[in-house]
């Protein structure tokens, strides 16, 4: 896809199976709305097709493509009340008066708004009138839903409250759905797999447990949650295997996910770092340079002794540490996980159509 000489997506190609919640991640620009809007036909791609249960829709209006799409904004009509708000799809499509009248209310009854029908939108809260926007986009029976960004306008409590709604309405229904987000909370707590987007491409395709614990790339281990990056040479000594970047040694399993010998780069999650005060086994020294107290957990900034900064977060019911304070750090061998060398290298990403 491309916008003049601007590539917006690029060999981007994506199965989503029937029934799966599909989310995909991506920063600010990185071309996710874009996909979304090719999937729902209000755009045109240059290129490539978009297949929906084996049949081509590429060239379809948006109006045949049998998607719901639930905006960021809502998009519902102010002057109607809720009841005409959802039935709209249903007006639009010429059904009968009792057909719209049943539908309207099994949609209002999915989302827990029965007896709301006669409200006006101004009246809802922001969480109710997402419930709106989610029973118009699901009224018609859609092959699809598609959801842009719909937690956004919602303060954090209640955007946790309509996560795990939204996840037990999709179950309820077992309609296939692609979220887009930018929120990697957002993205673990609803998704079956996730995509992680970035400059229009695929980085990796997987489960929320596959993208945290094994990143493809050195892309997705940092956007994925957040993890200590290091590079150095891995290398072989007693039987035991270490990456050592410029003097600090860090131990990986015997196996290291099968990683020749050489320069690589180490992913190293902030939770599974330790903290000691004594010396410890192939642990590495450092130095706490700031410690910042988030209720259930500490958040370290530490500085090796090549100058290099991790981050650690420890319960907040171990031992604490102050600034300046000398402490070893431990991890478990499994917990390094070596990014493949090559961009893509272990991706999980599947070829094929882009839909459903």
């Amino acid at each position: 896809m491309e916008f003049g000489a601007v590539m917006v997506l690029d060999e981007f190609s994506l199965d989503v199976g029937q029934g799966e919640f599909m989310t995909i991640l991506g920063a600010s620009g990185s071309g996710k709305s874009t996909l979304l809007g090719i999937i729902s036909g209000l755009r045109q791609p240059t290129r490539g097709r978009i297949l929906l249960d084996g049949a081509d829709i590429t060239g379809a209006p948006a109006n045949r493509r049998n998607i719901g799409l639930v905006f960021q904004s809502y998009a519902l009509f102010p002057t109607m009340n809720v009841f005409d708000n959802v039935a709209f799809p249903l007006k639009v499509r010429r059904r009968g008066r009792d057909e719209i009248t049943r539908e309207v209310g099994r949609a209002l009854s999915l989302v827990r708004l029965d007896s709301y029908g006669a409200r006006r939108i101004a009246e809802l809260s922001g969480g109710q009138q997402q419930r709106v926007a989610l029973a118009r986009a699901l009224v018609f029976n859609p092959s699809v839903l598609l959801l842009d960004e719909p937690l956004g306008a919602l303060d954090r409590k209640l955007r946790q409250e309509v996560q795990g709604e939204i996840r037990d309405l999709q179950r309820q229904v077992g309609i296939t759905t692609l979220l887009v987000t930018h929120d990697q909370e957002e993205a673990l707590s609803l998704s079956d797999r996730i995509a992680i987007v970035n400059a229009g491409r695929l980085e990796q395709v997987g489960s929320p447990s596959e993208l945290y614990s094994r990143p493809a790339t050195a892309y997705v281990a940092d956007f994925f949650g957040s993890s200590n990056i290091v590079t150095g040479r891995l290398h072989e000594e007693g039987g035991l295997r270490f990456l050592d970047d410029r003097g600090v040694r860090f131990l990986c399993e015997a196996a290291a996910n099968g990683a020749d010998a050489g320069e690589r780069a180490l992913s190293l999650r902030p939770e599974s770092i330790r903290l000691d005060i004594e010396p410890a086994a192939h642990g590495v020294a450092a130095v706490v340079d700031q410690a910042i107290y988030l209720g259930t957990a500490v958040r370290y900034r530490l500085v090796l002794d090549n100058g290099r900064q991790l981050v650690a977060v420890v319960p907040s019911d171990q031992q604490q540490h102050p600034p300046a304070t000398r402490v070893w750090l431990r991890w478990r061998p499994g917990d390094i996980w070596l990014i493949p060398q090559k961009p893509g290298s272990g991706n999980t990403a599947a070829s094929g159509g882009a839909s459903r």
